[in-house]
């Protein structure tokens, strides 16, 4: 018998077992993994057929439980108070106004995910085959979001709260048997007033939580001694195929809850550049730096060169002032000691030279109501490896490869598409370099894990990791900020002596081809 501990992290935090025997101890070890089953029906992970409808409805109400609890902090449950603490925290509360907003309206969602879900669930006959229990117990969650919804209304205590619980309350009066005695007691007197608040607050932040989690965990359980999620109907004689929980279906988990949205570079078309090169003489240069500053810079300095943490804005007078030769310069060579790296071997010289008209020029392609727009979302099917490999590539492009060079190479950052890069890290450890950033001497290397979703952070390190099986070995794998590569390429620590490792235009054939040590003998 294995005498292996599990960490505390490992027990409360997702881990990534090498195989399915690992993986199957992993989940049951889990603090939060063990609510699922080992194994699932492949068939029933098919999104379009539970449409993620449950764990929805069960993210909306954490959301509602952590913001419910912040806003208890500031709301006073009385006549004279309850309005005004509302509006003390709509304008006085730092993200008051966000935090009731976001309560609000998961409220809402919950309400319609939670019909959608029994609607489902009803549709797919999954109440059938011994789940009739489970059924009538999601009914119960049904009504409790209702409750949820109509004890809340009341509390900020405004004209519309007031009156629509006013005739909320008299059509419970309507109910037979007990209609009277419910609307007495929900009342707490003849009419709307302090007694209502005060029992419509009752319920609302101590009677409902601590019923909803009782039921919630229970119908959780449930799904569990009813043999995990339901799954579509199959043939008779017909093989389920089971699949472990780590990666499949924690990997659809995953996507619902950060809805699987990446942003890629701004897309601009052939019309949109044939409008900034009508501009002028000069335009057809200004639209290929357009271009370029769209597929290159925008990850670092913004669509509109508004700026980031992790580069300088770029629309500004003072950029637009600056002479071409010193733009060019820095785009050429880069500034040591910061994440802007050299473009060198990236663009060529008459690229540079458009990107710097583009620079001197924006506030003019501007006035004339040309600007790059926001690009839309890319939805990503997490159960195709090839659209999360495609993910990966693309976010490494955008993010990754200004440093790390064009299909990991090397540059300002080490070369990671390379044995000793690929051999000796392991997805952990590029998982948390990509979330925590270098922790080397000298590193740039900033943490992107405010920045990147889970499944973007997921799909960069399957990317990389696909390079292992043709990843060469490389002689200095080092980057220049850790005093790899060419001497001329490695960050000077005096900013007086600028690096200028070329002049003029570089060689065509080393365009993409990554450092020169990188470059076989004879070429």
């Amino acid at each position: 018998m294995s005498t292996e501990q599990v960490s505390w992290k490992e027990r409360l935090l997702y881990t990534r077992p090498d195989d399915d025997r690992s993986r199957m101890r992993a989940v049951a070890n889990n603090l939060i993994l063990h609510l699922h089953p080992t194994k699932v029906p492949a068939s029933a992970l098919r999104f379009t057929y539970t449409w993620g409808l449950g764990g929805i409805s069960a993210l909306l109400l954490a959301i509602l439980i952590t913001t419910g609890v912040l806003l208890i902090f500031r709301y006073d449950a009385s006549v004279e108070r309850a309005y005004t603490s509302i509006q003390f925290l709509e304008t006085q509360v730092a993200f008051g106004s966000l935090l009731r907003a976001v309560h609000h309206w998961a409220g809402n969602l919950l309400l319609i995910t939670a019909f959608l879900h029994m609607v489902r669930v009803f549709y797919t006959g999954s109440f059938k085959g011994g789940r009739a229990t489970n059924w009538l117990v999601g009914l119960v969650l049904l009504l409790i979001v209702v409750a949820f919804n109509f004890t809340g209304y009341l509390l900020p205590w405004d004209q519309l709260a007031y009156w629509a619980i006013t005739v909320g309350t008299s059509l419970l009066g309507y109910i037979p048997f007990i209609g009277g005695a419910l609307s007495q007691f929900l009342l707490g007197g003849p009419e709307v007033g302090q007694g209502t608040l005060r029992n419509f607050y009752a319920i609302h932040v101590a009677v409902l939580p601590a019923l909803v989690l009782f039921v919630v965990s229970y119908h959780f359980w449930r799904v569990r001694k009813d043999g995990g999620i339901s799954q579509p109907r199959r043939r008779p004689g017909e093989r389920v195929e089971r699949l472990t929980t780590i990666p499949h279906l924690v990997q659809v988990e995953a996507a619902t809850a950060s809805l699987v949205l990446t942003l890629p570079v701004p897309q601009v078309d052939d019309a949109f550049l044939e409008q900034v090169a009508a501009l002028g003489p000069e335009g057809a240069v200004w639209a290929q730096g357009m271009a370029l500053y769209a597929e290159h810079c925008t990850v670092c300095h913004g669509v509109n060169g508004e700026g980031s943490d992790l580069g300088v804005p770029l629309n500004t007078p003072e950029v637009r002032a600056t002479e071409e030769a010193e733009l060019a310069r820095i785009i050429r060579e880069g500034v040591p000691g910061t994440m802007m790296a050299s473009w060198d071997r990236a663009l060529t010289f008459e690229e540079i030279e458009a990107l710097v008209a583009f620079l001197r020029n924006w506030e003019t392609i501007q006035e004339a109501g040309l600007v790059l727009t926001p690009p839309a979302p890319i939805h990503v099917d997490l159960s195709n490896p090839e659209e999360v490999l495609a993910l990966g590539e693309r976010i490494f492009n955008t993010t990754c490869a200004a440093c790390h060079g064009e299909n990991g190479t090397g540059g300002m950052g080490p070369a990671i598409n390379s044995q000793q890069f690929l051999g000796r890290h392991s997805d952990e450890q590029i998982r948390d370099a990509i979330l925590y950033g270098g922790r080397r001497p000298n590193s740039s290397m900033p943490a992107f894990g405010d920045r990147l979703t889970s499944v973007e952070v997921e799909a960069l390190v399957r990317f990389i990791r696909a390079w292992e099986p043709t990843a060469p070995w490389v002689a200095n794998p080092r980057g220049t900020e850790q005093g790899g590569g060419p001497p001329w390429l490695r960050a000077t620590p005096d900013p007086d002596t600028p690096i200028a490792p070329h002049r003029g235009r570089r060689p065509e054939a080393g365009r993409g081809g990554g450092p020169p040590w990188r470059t076989a003998p004879g070429k």
